[in-house]
């Protein structure tokens, strides 16, 4: 009699470990996907990075070009200068086909342009650099995870969250009007002590759709300075400046709802929506925000408990 439930025991046994052996290879292949795609994408922008030339060196000839625009002859191919910090001649190559001042407001704007390609390939270096510490801290939660399921689904859960994974489809068919009910959608909503609507993203694909389609240009975005976090949006009418106890509402939003939330205080960027954009060939909720402002908050238990009573008198209480 205790034959069969010992080999239901063991095939049972058998069948939790193969899902949670599945289960890590899903979560190690979904990591190693994103790396190789952030070591190749770092790796096209460190290239451009190298091939770009000296905007100081061009910057150069065009100063030398203006000390001695007055012996430039229309057409020339070249002119052969003196040195302006008294070393060799100096030879600056020009467009034969443009005046003297065309090509030295050339070299001008070519040196303005490549110093910001310079900046901004920079910034997406970094940005990328980040992202390797995100991704090798990913691996440091699958290795500690060991064969633990619950550490597994949770891991599984936030890489889902980060877009890289899809979420896996319910097996239960489930009416529109019940699975509106049961399954939060759309961002949270709180309503600021002026009366103004901050929006505050789920997930990072739902922060992209936030930020991009539902933000409109002159509302406020807000983000935890250096840290995952949701984005955060004010809503503010054309030509309104949002007031100081509104922004330390949604900076206080954006600390909540992020990786810093347990030290309850951090820095926050701050800027209009439409100096928001999105990096070519970056993953969900990854944007750049330029200009932008920084401010730095504690979350104050008053404070955040308005904003979360004021979702429930809304009759909001998804999380």
């Amino acid at each position: 009699d205790d034959l069969p439930w010992a080999v239901g025991r063991f095939y049972a046994a058998q069948v939790a470990e193969m899902e949670v052996k599945g289960l890590r290879e899903r979560l190690d292949r979904a990591l190693s996907r994103e790396s190789k795609r952030v070591t190749k994408y770092r790796d096209k922008l460190e290239r451009e990075f190298r091939e770009l030339p000296d905007p100081d060196g061009t910057q150069n000839l065009g100063d030398h070009l203006a000390a001695n625009l007055h012996l430039v002859r229309q057409g020339a191919s070249e002119v052969t200068v003196a040195d302006l910090y008294g070393g060799e001649p100096v030879t600056v190559p020009l467009d034969p086909a443009l005046s003297p001042s065309k090509n030295l407001d050339r070299f001008y704007r070519r040196a303005r342009r490549d110093r910001r390609k310079i900046e901004g390939l920079r910034r997406r270096i970094d940005e990328m650099t980040e992202r390797e510490w995100w991704l090798d801290e990913r691996r440091e939660a699958l290795a500690a995870a060991g064969d633990d399921t619950e550490a597994l689904r949770a891991l599984e859960s936030k890489l889902t969250d980060d877009g890289l994974l899809t979420a896996p489809k319910p097996k239960q068919v489930i009416s529109g009007k019940k699975k509106a009910a049961q399954v939060p959608s759309g961002p949270r909503r709180f309503t600021a002590k002026d009366g103004s609507e901050i929006l505050v993203g789920r997930t990072s694909t739902e922060n992209d759709e936030l930020t991009f389609r539902i933000g409109r240009g002159n509302d406020l975005w807000l983000h935890a300075a250096g840290a995952a976090g949701s984005h955060v949006v004010v809503r503010s009418a054309k030509g309104r400046e949002v007031d100081h106890e509104t922004l330390l509402d949604a900076a206080t939003l954006a600390v909540h709802y992020s990786k810093v939330s347990r030290q309850e205080s951090g820095e926050v960027k701050y800027t209009p929506c439409k100096n928001v954009r999105k990096p070519k060939g970056a993953p969900p909720g990854k944007v750049i925000a330029s200009p932008a402002k920084t401010i730095f908050v504690r979350v104050e238990p008053d404070r955040l408990a308005r904003l979360q009573a004021s979702r429930a008198s809304s009759g909001i209480n998804d999380g």
